[in-house]
């Protein structure tokens, strides 16, 4: 996909050059930079997830971030599943597990009311473990 986009917005800007527009190149270059940096931190990221699974009285949280494995188990039970809004960053909330001391932030890249819905749905699946 870069090189596709590559070879048409080089073709144009030499196109353009030839014509006596040779300034277009410096910008051709620089934005050409930006989109394969750009596509880089994308890709890096494709991989990435977070699974939780609860079964037999427990929360096994699995996350994947680069290359990264991490994996965090709680006990259902005493799993509180909080939201909290951040101080630095106004009108961003966070979606934390918290049990015995420990706890864990999910769903960093989704919106508050996305993230306040799945904060529903897992005090929902936790608590419908133990009734």
């Amino acid at each position: 996909m870069f090189v596709a986009i590559s070879l048409v917005t080089l073709t144009i800007a030499v196109a353009f050059a030839a014509f006596g527009a040779w300034m277009i190149l410096p910008f051709t270059g620089l934005e050409l930079l930006l989109v394969g940096v750009s596509l880089y931190l994308l890709m890096r990221q494709v991989g990435d997830y977070e699974q939780l699974d609860v079964r037999d009285g427990r929360l096994l949280v699995t996350k994947r971030v680069g290359k990264t494995d991490e994996r965090h188990e709680f006990q259902a039970h005493w799993a509180k599943v909080i939201l909290r809004k951040r101080i630095a960053l106004a009108g961003s909330t966070q979606l934390l597990i918290r049990s015995h001391g420990r706890e864990i932030e999910l769903a960093t890249g989704l919106n508050d009311e996305a993230k306040g819905t799945l904060a529903n749905d897992l005090r929902r699946v936790i608590g419908q473990a133990y009734n």
